[in-house]
């Protein structure tokens, strides 16, 4: 296991993560998703719908190659979305920055 699937695995236990469709498009409508993470093996319409709701809400977006409800602990599920800023950038500090298809800062100092 990777420091991504660990990282990950603590945002569930921390109650961090929305996962599933209808979660994830709530949580960032309310303005609380702070990276957005879809398998590779998500349907095309999935890709395109929830790339579309984080570009127009300005979250990155990464994707995952391995199981993601199985490192969430919620099998089956192909998108989810961090809910806590910081643990959403060491996620990001974490992934191969080649991979990342976006990165916008999380947050700006006021």
């Amino acid at each position: 296991m990777g420091k991504v699937e660990e990282y990950l695995g603590l945002a569930a236990k921390a109650g961090k993560v929305a996962a599933g469709r209808t979660a994830v498009e709530k949580a960032l409508w309310r303005g609380r998703g702070y990276l957005v993470l879809l398998t590779r093996e998500c349907g095309r319409d999935v890709q395109r719908r929830f790339r579309g709701l984080a570009e127009r809400f300005g979250v990155p977006v990464a994707p995952v190659d391995g199981d993601l409800g199985r490192a969430i602990g919620m099998p089956g599920k192909v998108v989810a979305v961090l809910t806590d800023p910081n643990l959403a950038r060491q996620v990001l500090l974490n992934i191969d920055k080649d991979r990342l298809e976006r990165a916008i800062p999380l947050a700006t100092p006021d």
